[in-house]
Formats: C-alpha cells, structure tokens, sequence
C-alpha cells in the first residue's frame, strides 16, 4: 500500500473535521427550532396571498377594460366584468 505524502493526511483530516463542524451546525440549528414557526409562516403566507389578490384582480380588470375595442372578444368581456362587478355589489351588501 503506498504511502501518502503529509499534505494529503493534513487536507483529510482537515476535510472531516470540517465535515463534523458542519453537522454540528446543522443539530444546533434544527434543534432550536420552535413548533410555531411554521404557524406563523402558514399565516404569513396566507395574508401575502390574501394580498396579492388583492392587488392583482383589480389591475387584472382595469386590464380587461381596455381590451373593449376587441369586437367579439371586449362583449364577451364586458359582460364578463359586468356580472362580476354584480356579484362583488351583491356580496357586499351583506
């Protein structure tokens, strides 16, 4: 069995004891974990989303609007929009 040259013991060892300080890390990390984090991430997602809806249907209508000089498709359109814009006033009075 050759022999290794002391540089490449040296970069082994050096190469496990890092491997060993990273799964040292990776115990502490994990194990100071509390159980409501992921509560509190599940509603802050739900209220990013909740949000984003609500910023993205409006433009998404404004958008619609515009398309009105579209013949075939802006009546289909405009009716589209029209019967939500009823059911959104229908909701809201309640």
């Amino acid at each position: 069995m050759p022999h290794t040259p002391p540089r490449d013991e040296r970069l082994t060892k050096t190469l496990q004891h890092l491997d060993a300080s990273v799964a040292h890390l990776q115990s502490a990390l994990h194990r100071h974990r509390r159980p409501w984090d992921s509560f509190y991430r599940g509603i802050l997602y739900g209220l990013g989303m909740i949000v984003a809806f609500a910023i993205i249907v409006p433009v998404i209508i404004a958008m619609l609007r515009m398309v009105e000089w579209v013949p075939l498709v802006g009546d289909f359109l405009t009716n589209v929009i029209i019967r939500m814009e009823d059911n959104i006033s229908a909701v809201k009075r309640y």
